[in-house]
């Protein structure tokens, strides 16, 4: 779409309809004339924005965004690694509130400016989606670049706290320092941007993936810059400071009582003894709520169902089996020896084949229409015209609007492409002078995976914002490339630098779809997005270096038990990497028929659902969805159903008004909720503030 301006110009031809060759600004306009009879207001997002023109997507990479992005995603990567270092912590609420608060400071700014009477330029909601991009890939790194884990584990200090000399020689230790640090993240972190660029129109176009997180992001960022102009702008953005509040301090509220281990409302028994210890709870964490009010009704319930099964079912039965499957002897829960294996497995297997199903129908129907020359850009993926009934829905124009501009402003796919394939051939030829022991078809193998993983992890993210942590991903590589070297010729060294190559790797993946889906609501260009992304990221490869390298400079127990960064989460790591060298001969009995009946279900379950006609097939269970049950507890879906709920009830009142506000009240509970995390670890940090109170429920019995 072309920026607004008063000089005439030819209107684009969309669809090839006459109503669609409107320019869309101007078709809304008849929409919502017609639909209207005076006393009510057509509820569009975009309707609001039709006096703002769309800035180029050269203009929309400014200085001042660059500046504030720096500034903030500094301080987000100070304080994620010291949580890191010291705690063990994933902070996540870092992703929440980046475009908030540059929000803040580049009006704050502006508005110095014209005081002084210097007519500043105009700041939009496009370069506010901009700092949100440009902070999130800095702090990206640190979070996923492998410093505080990975990294940390393979140096010495961890090597003489581990309770096994096994792996402790040349061969296997690689001491952390800036100056191969710095290296190996520039030629790490960027590969993961290119990977999913052919993929991107499929999943948030196609598939009609939500991105929870990058959806929330993108209502606050439209409501925050949207001019009071209409009554609907106005109340949009009341209902989102209504509803920001009552999250933020209700979470504050629940912080009160978590002072010490299994303490806060959390525990309360809403749904009975029995359903808690089982894990089913209403959990009352206001962002779980919102999640649920932005997911598909059948995401949700396939969530509650495999939730049920894995419970009440599956992991009963298996825990019968200690003893007979696996040693009875194992205490620790995430072991992959014992039980853990299954659950933590069999999760992957199914989305694995979920994945690889769809990697392949996307290719095979490419390959089909082009080779009948049926094929033409985007034309498959160009939203259907909207129903007779549904000609004026506020949704559904804005989001022909939004697909519009998506399709037209597309990233250079061959270019992101043979520009990731150059960075693996020149990481495969520099990553084994960096590790000894790495060779270049290691190099190879792990990338090759990761686009698979990463895959798994963008449709779990779009599906259900559920973050797998990366590292449960690709941990398995440290069993894969681990027995692969072999412990004697630095197995443990191999193994855990092919993990943080597919961490690297899946994280930015993720992170850049959730980002596309934000400039897809707030208008902004993809390549913008795209070239913030890679400048972002070549920023985080500094600073993440430079702030590691000062808390290693400035604790002379760096890495031990009784220092102030600790090797908690090192250990952790490198004990896996010591299991994986001894590869799949540890894991329980019956694992592989386990993980191969899984694999081929998300397969089935994807056959059965193309086969049945489209009204049926809405009603088959999503596989990915199926598999999240083996990773998360009853607690969480019970939250995601309550929002779901509150959805479905919304709209078989207020349908229209559902649309236009329950998106804004979603958006408002997760990020007055991440505000919180964010101010609460900000308290850890420091280390001044805890939690007061403690309270805890139990039986009358047990009192």
């Amino acid at each position: 779409m072309k920026p607004i301006t008063d000089q005439p110009e030819q209107e684009p031809e969309i669809n090839g309809s006459p109503e669609n060759a409107l320019h869309p600004y101007k078709r809304l306009q008849n929409q919502r004339t017609s639909s209207t009879d005076g006393s009510n207001e057509v509820q569009y997002v975009e309707m609001v924005y039709k006096e703002k023109a769309i800035p180029p997507w050269t203009h929309q990479l400014t200085v001042r965004a660059l500046v504030v992005s720096h500034a903030l995603g500094t301080l987000f990567t100070v304080l994620l690694l010291k949580l890191r270092l010291t705690t063990g912590l994933i902070f996540t609420p870092a992703y929440m509130h980046p475009g908030l608060v540059g929000f803040s400071c580049i009006k704050t700014w502006i508005t110095i400016v014209e005081r002084c009477g210097i007519l500043g330029q105009p700041f939009t909601r496009q370069e506010n989606t901009m700092i949100q991009v440009c902070v999130l890939a800095i702090a990206r790194v640190a979070l996923n670049g492998g410093i505080a884990n990975y990294i940390f584990a393979m140096g010495n200090s961890v090597a003489k706290e581990m309770p096994t000399t096994e792996g402790n020689d040349k061969l296997n230790i690689k001491e952390p320092h800036i100056a191969w640090i710095i290296p190996y993240l520039l030629l790490t972190s960027f590969v993961g941007l290119g990977a999913m660029v052919p993929l991107r129109k499929f999943m948030l176009i196609k598939l009609k993936l939500v991105y929870p997180t990058g959806q929330a992001i993108g209502h606050l960022t439209n409501c925050i810059n949207a001019p009071f102009t209409t009554k609907f702008a106005r109340k949009q953005f009341t209902t989102l400071v209504k509803f920001f509040s009552f999250s933020f301090f209700w979470s504050g509220f629940l912080w009160l009582f978590t002072g010490d281990i299994g303490c806060g409302f959390q525990k309360m028994p809403l749904l009975g003894w029995t359903a808690l210890k089982n894990g089913f709870t209403f959990d009352l964490i206001g962002s779980n709520v919102g999640l649920g009010m932005l997911l598909t009704y059948n995401t949700c319930i396939s969530i509650l169902i495999a939730t049920i099964f894995c419970s009440g079912f599956l992991l009963p039965y298996l825990r019968s089996k200690s003893g007979v499957w696996y040693s009875s002897d194992i205490i620790n829960t995430e072991d992959y020896r014992g039980m853990y294996g299954y659950q933590d497995f069999g999760g992957l297997a199914m989305m694995l084949g979920d994945g690889f199903y769809n990697v392949l129908r996307v290719v095979g129907v490419a390959l089909f229409h082009k080779l009948r020359n049926k094929y033409t850009a985007d034309d498959h993926l160009q939203s259907p015209p909207p129903d007779d009934h549904d000609q004026t829905s506020p949704c559904r124009s804005d989001e022909q609007i939004r697909t519009q501009h998506f399709l037209n402003d597309p990233i250079p796919t061959k270019l992101a492409t043979v520009a990731g394939a150059a960075l693996v051939a020149i990481s495969a030829m520099l990553l084994p002078l960096i590790f000894r022991p790495l060779k270049w078809y290691h190099v190879v193998a792990a990338y090759m995976i990761s686009f698979v993983l990463a895959f798994i992890q963008a449709h779990v993210v779009g599906l259900c914002d559920l973050i797998l942590n990366p590292a449960y991903l690709d941990i398995r590589a440290a069993f894969v490339f681990g027995a692969w070297a072999g412990i004697a010729q630095g197995g443990v060294l191999v193994g855990l630098v092919a993990c943080a190559i597919m961490t690297n790797f899946i994280s930015a993946a993720a992170d850049l779809m959730t980002d596309l889906r934000t400039s897809y609501l707030t208008m902004a260009s993809p390549k913008s997005v795209f070239v913030y992304k890679v400048i972002g990221t070549a920023s985080g490869c500094i600073i993440s270096s430079m702030t590691f390298w000062y808390f290693e400079n400035h604790d002379r127990k760096f890495g031990t038990d009784k220092a102030y960064y600790t090797a908690y989460t090192g250990q952790s790591f490198r004990q896996t990497a010591i299991y994986g060298v001894q590869g799949f001969s540890g894991f329980p009995k019956h694992y592989l028929q386990f993980w191969c009946a899984l694999f081929i279900l998300g397969i089935v379950i994807n056959v059965i659902k193309d086969v049945l006609p489209k009204k049926v097939a809405g009603y088959v269970p999503n596989p990915t969805a199926l598999a999240v049950a083996f990773y998360v507890g009853g607690r969480y879906s019970v939250s995601l159903c309550v929002g779901n709920l509150i959805v479905f009830l919304w709209r078989s009142r207020r349908k229209d008004q559902a649309d236009a506000f329950a998106p804004i009240v979603a958006s408002a509970l997760i990020c007055g909720d991440g505000l919180w995390n964010l101010v609460s670890n900000v308290f850890a940090f420091v280390g001044l503030i805890d939690p007061p109170w403690c309270v805890q429920f139990s039986r009358s019995s047990e009192t």
